[in-house]
Parts: C-alpha cells; structure tokens; sequence
C-alpha cells in the first residue's frame, strides 16, 4: 500500500478485511483501527496488543469515539502527524447513513488531502450492496481501489463458525433450567426470528452471550451490546439488554413490513431501508418511512 493515498475496499464483511489486516501486522510500524465493533469482538479477529483502535460508538466505553465526521477527523489527523503506519477505518455505512453520503465523502476527501506527503495510508472497507451504483462509482473513483485474498472471506467464515461451534460446546456444561423458557421463536421472513424475551432472573452472561450470538448470525449488528456482557451488575445488565431487545423486536418487524413493501412493486428505497433495519440505525425514521410507502403503495 503506498504512503499518502485513502484505499478503499470493497467487502461484504469487514471480518475478512480485519484478518487480512492482522496478517499484514508485522509489515507496518503502526496500524490504527476505528470500527463499529466493541472490542470485545474486535478481538476475535485482530491482535489488540498490536494496534492502536477507536471503537465508533455513542457509549461511555473504554476505547469509545463519537461518530461524529469532526471528532474521527480532529483523531487521524493527530494519528498521522508523525511516524509511518495504516488507519482501516470499517464502518462507513453507519456514518454515512448518520451524516448523509455527501457529507462524508467530504470528510474522506479531506483527509486524503491531508494524507498527501505523510508515510500513512487509510483504508476504508465498505459493503457496496449499500450504496446505490451512483455512490459505489463515487466511493471507488475517489479512493484507491484495493483488493485482498479472494479466500479469505471463506477462512473468516469457517473460523466464526468454529468459534461459534466451540462456545456451544462449552456452554452445554452449564446447566440453566431457564433455557428452556427463550427456546421458543416465531420465524419471520427473510429468517429473522422474533426470538422470545428473557425474563430478568434468566440473564446470566451465558444466556446473554448465546442471544448475541442468535442475533449476530441473523445478521444484525450487536457491538453496541456486547460490552454488557463484561458488566457484573445483574440490574445494570438486563436494563442494557432489555433496551436493546426491544430494538431488535421492531426491526424484524420492520422486516416484514419491508418484505411487504417489496410485494407491493415498491423497491426503490427497500435496499436502504433494509440496511438501517439491520443496523438498528434510525428505528423511529424507518418505521415512519415504511408506514408512508405503505400507505402510498395500497
């Protein structure tokens, strides 16, 4: 990668880009993360100890940076004032659907502005099944296109689902009789499922991480509550969840709404809406935005 540029990287899972990343380590003096995982998961696929990270996030976390264009600008430009190494910066949908398309192409052209003269490089991993073919023609005219191994998205999956496999494993050695109680699930389409709710009393760590986990591979993005699972507050922990659970249950319910849209011809806005849907991003606008293309659509 040479010094100077923003690369951009078309990936429809940022996790393949992290373990490339994590191979390169040794390659590079510093390597700076800003993401929208918690570090709890962001571990999973690179060596902490080995970079320097931000996770991107509104929480009073360890690690925390505001999603704001201004703040992450005011940090790279420090990152990079000095010194040699590489910013990956995931997670751009998320800001670009908070702070509008144009404006942050505006922040990446600014720090490629920036970058120029510097030994750094920025690269920006994004799902291009996001934007719309205008935006994606946009994002890789203006940043420099790069691709990694072509498999390394088959090893990244294999290894998630070994981990998954083995915290399975693990966890059938505890005993919790209230399992049975959030075993039930209505299917939904698309197969999201509205899984049941799990009473306060039921809330240990194991049960906690095992619905991540159920939501994760539903394909919803959970960083926001995987730090409680680090909270020894049993109150604290089931407020957190309780809060967030209610997030998931209108978002698969904005699903079925959509896949109704869909039905009705109307797919203009569907893609979009989707992506907030499962990025838990906006529930109270898409859920507006729905019922008027519903209503406009009948």
């Amino acid at each position: 990668l040479a010094p100077g540029r923003v690369f951009g990287i078309d990936l429809e899972d940022p996790r393949t880009g992290l373990q490339w990343l994590n191979s390169q380590l040794d390659g590079v003096t510093t390597v700076v993360v800003y993401t929208r995982m918690a570090p709890l998961r962001l571990r999973k696929w690179i060596q902490l100890e080995q970079i320097r990270f931000h996770w991107i996030s509104d929480k009073v976390e360890a690690h925390a940076i505001a999603p704001s264009l201004e703040r992450l600008n005011h940090s790279m430009i420090g990152a990079t004032a000095t010194g040699t190494g590489v910013i990956w910066l995931d997670g751009i949908e998320y800001l670009s659907s908070l702070h509008g398309f144009d404006a942050f192409m505006s922040f990446i052209n600014n720090l490629g502005d920036h970058l120029f003269g510097t030994e750094w490089s920025v690269i920006v991993p994004f799902d291009g099944s996001a934007f719309s073919p205008t935006q994606n023609a946009r994002l890789l005219r203006e940043t420099h296109e790069h691709r990694i191994d072509a498999h390394a998205e088959d090893q990244t999956i294999s290894q998630e689902e070994q981990s998954d496999a083995e915290f399975e494993e693990d966890d059938s050695i505890h005993e919790v009789d209230e399992s049975e109680s959030i075993s039930e699930s209505i299917e939904i389409d698309r197969g999201l499922l509205m899984l049941s709710r799990i009473p306060q009393d039921a809330l240990n760590k194991t049960i906690l991480e095992r619905r991540l986990i159920q939501w994760k591979k539903m394909g919803f993005d959970v960083s926001d509550l995987e730090p409680v699972l680090l909270e020894d507050d049993r109150d604290i922990r089931f407020s957190r969840y309780f809060a967030f659970e209610e997030l998931v249950r209108r978002a698969v319910e904005c699903e079925r709404r959509i896949c109704e849209l869909e039905e009705l011809g109307s797919s203009s806005e569907v893609a979009k809406l989707r992506f907030k849907t499962m990025q838990l991003t906006d529930i109270d606008g898409v859920e507006e935005q729905i019922e008027r293309l519903l209503q406009q659509a009948r």
